[in-house]
């Protein structure tokens, strides 16, 4: 894959903040709201070191065409197009480690709350109810209808068909 044009294409992305705000301009909420609840949990002391992280984590996936992990820092391509100096850092000086947690996000509060939602069943519900209010109240407001998916993932085709159809896409030669 080290020569593969999508590699190319894959270099030129804007990054997570413009594509985020893209998708902010056309109504879709549930990122920005899931990332101020990790600042909320976390602290807004921590907000710029976990807006560099989910940048740098991002770019890493962008341009290694989703062939990494960055908390373990295996790169699963040849010769990665952008390898973060900063998450490297962050590997480098993570001193929280334990089992059964094998590869721990690289900012600690992070490993705080994934330890948390797996270990306190009312926390967890908590963060599952947050969740699905989110996707209630964002498709109730871009006219969203779920009903159909299976949730399984040979049903997202036949979903997207429908919702592009209902919007008034064209589908021509596979696309929409």
């Amino acid at each position: 894959m080290h020569d593969h044009p999508i590699l190319e294409v894959l270099a030129s992305w804007p990054g997570r903040v413009s594509t985020q705000l893209a998708f902010e301009a056309r109504g879709f909420s549930i990122p920005r709201a899931q990332q101020d609840r990790m600042i909320e949990f976390c602290g807004e002391h921590q907000a710029d070191l976990l807006h560099r992280y989910w940048d740098e984590v991002a770019l890493e996936t962008m341009r290694s065409a989703g062939r990494v992990n960055s908390d373990s820092r295996i790169f699963r391509i040849e010769q990665p197009k952008y390898r973060s100096d900063f998450l490297d850092r962050l590997f480098a000086a993570r001193d929280f480690f334990e089992l059964p947690y094998r590869n721990p996000p690289l900012v600690k509060c992070l490993f705080e709350y994934m330890k948390r939602n797996n270990s306190d069943a009312e926390f967890r519900e908590g963060e599952i109810a947050f969740r699905r209010e989110l996707q209630k109240r964002e498709s109730d407001r871009l006219h969203i209808q779920t009903t159909g998916w299976t949730g399984k993932k040979r049903g997202v085709i036949p979903f997207v068909g429908d919702f592009c159809t209902t919007l008034g896409f064209a589908h021509r030669r596979n696309r929409w």
